[in-house]
Protein backbone atom coordinates (compact mmCIF):
# COMPACT_ATOMS: atom_id res chain seq x y z
CA UNK A 1 0.00 0.00 0.00
CA UNK A 2 1.34 3.21 -0.80
CA UNK A 3 1.97 6.36 1.55
CA UNK A 4 -0.16 9.73 0.95
CA UNK A 5 -0.59 12.84 3.30
CA UNK A 6 -4.07 13.81 4.34
CA UNK A 7 -5.67 17.59 3.00
CA UNK A 8 -8.42 18.56 5.45
CA UNK A 9 -10.96 20.98 5.23
CA UNK A 10 -12.45 21.27 1.66
CA UNK A 11 -15.95 20.74 0.78
CA UNK A 12 -17.11 17.16 -0.96
CA UNK A 13 -19.68 17.19 -3.08
CA UNK A 14 -20.14 14.13 -4.75
CA UNK A 15 -21.11 13.73 -8.54
CA UNK A 16 -22.81 10.23 -8.28
CA UNK A 17 -25.07 10.85 -5.45
CA UNK A 18 -26.60 13.64 -3.13
CA UNK A 19 -23.38 13.02 -0.19
CA UNK A 20 -21.97 16.00 0.84
CA UNK A 21 -19.69 16.92 3.28
CA UNK A 22 -18.45 20.16 4.67
CA UNK A 23 -14.58 19.91 6.53
CA UNK A 24 -14.24 16.85 4.54
CA UNK A 25 -10.42 14.49 4.51
CA UNK A 26 -8.93 14.45 1.58
CA UNK A 27 -5.55 12.25 0.07
CA UNK A 28 -2.87 13.79 -1.61
CA UNK A 29 0.40 12.16 -3.34
CA UNK A 30 1.61 15.72 -4.36
CA UNK A 31 3.46 16.45 -1.04
CA UNK A 32 5.28 14.39 1.26
CA UNK A 33 3.88 11.12 1.47
CA UNK A 34 4.31 10.47 5.27
CA UNK A 35 0.66 10.15 6.50
CA UNK A 36 1.10 14.14 7.36
CA UNK A 37 -2.38 16.42 7.43
CA UNK A 38 -2.30 19.30 5.47
CA UNK A 39 -5.01 22.68 6.62
CA UNK A 40 -6.30 25.36 5.59
CA UNK A 41 -3.33 28.71 5.62
CA UNK A 42 -0.63 26.27 5.99
CA UNK A 43 2.64 27.33 3.55
CA UNK A 44 3.02 24.73 0.64
CA UNK A 45 6.24 23.59 -0.74
CA UNK A 46 7.73 26.37 -3.80
CA UNK A 47 7.35 23.19 -6.19
CA UNK A 48 3.56 23.65 -6.67
CA UNK A 49 1.98 26.14 -8.08
CA UNK A 50 -1.59 27.22 -7.76
CA UNK A 51 -2.93 24.34 -7.12
CA UNK A 52 -2.82 20.50 -5.26
CA UNK A 53 -4.46 17.42 -6.81
CA UNK A 54 -6.63 15.64 -3.75
CA UNK A 55 -8.98 12.63 -3.78
CA UNK A 56 -11.65 10.23 -1.91
CA UNK A 57 -14.15 8.17 -2.48
CA UNK A 58 -17.59 8.95 -1.67
CA UNK A 59 -18.44 7.79 1.86
CA UNK A 60 -21.99 6.82 0.32
CA UNK A 61 -21.76 5.38 -2.63
CA UNK A 62 -18.39 4.71 -3.37
CA UNK A 63 -17.18 7.42 -6.31
CA UNK A 64 -13.89 8.27 -6.95
CA UNK A 65 -13.94 12.08 -6.78
CA UNK A 66 -10.79 14.52 -7.24
CA UNK A 67 -10.35 17.98 -7.39
CA UNK A 68 -8.01 20.29 -6.76
CA UNK A 69 -7.31 22.69 -4.13
CA UNK A 70 -6.31 26.22 -4.63
CA UNK A 71 -3.10 27.53 -3.39
CA UNK A 72 -2.99 31.42 -2.62
CA UNK A 73 -0.94 34.13 -4.15
CA UNK A 74 1.07 33.75 -0.41
CA UNK A 75 1.69 29.82 -1.23
CA UNK A 76 -0.92 28.77 1.43
CA UNK A 77 -3.34 26.67 1.04
CA UNK A 78 -6.75 27.46 0.73
CA UNK A 79 -10.38 25.37 1.65
CA UNK A 80 -11.18 26.49 -1.94
CA UNK A 81 -11.38 23.36 -4.61
CA UNK A 82 -12.32 22.73 -8.14
CA UNK A 83 -13.79 19.00 -8.71
CA UNK A 84 -12.16 17.54 -12.00
CA UNK A 85 -15.30 16.15 -13.80
CA UNK A 86 -13.03 14.15 -16.11
CA UNK A 87 -11.12 12.12 -13.91
CA UNK A 88 -13.80 10.81 -11.70
CA UNK A 89 -15.12 7.39 -12.07
CA UNK A 90 -19.28 7.82 -11.46
CA UNK A 91 -20.70 4.16 -11.71
CA UNK A 92 -24.03 3.55 -13.53
CA UNK A 93 -24.93 0.30 -11.16
CA UNK A 94 -24.34 -1.42 -8.11
CA UNK A 95 -22.36 -3.89 -9.33
CA UNK A 96 -19.50 -1.09 -11.12
CA UNK A 97 -19.27 0.93 -7.20
CA UNK A 98 -16.12 -0.06 -5.35
CA UNK A 99 -16.69 -2.05 -1.74
CA UNK A 100 -15.59 0.47 1.21
CA UNK A 101 -14.18 -1.41 3.99
CA UNK A 102 -15.17 -0.32 6.99
CA UNK A 103 -12.91 0.91 9.84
Amino acid sequence: MGMFDYVKGPRFDCLNCDYNQENHTWQTKQLENMMGTYYKEMPMPEYLDDKLEVHSLCPQCGAFIQGYVKIDENHLLTDEIEIDEDECHIFESEEDKISIPSL
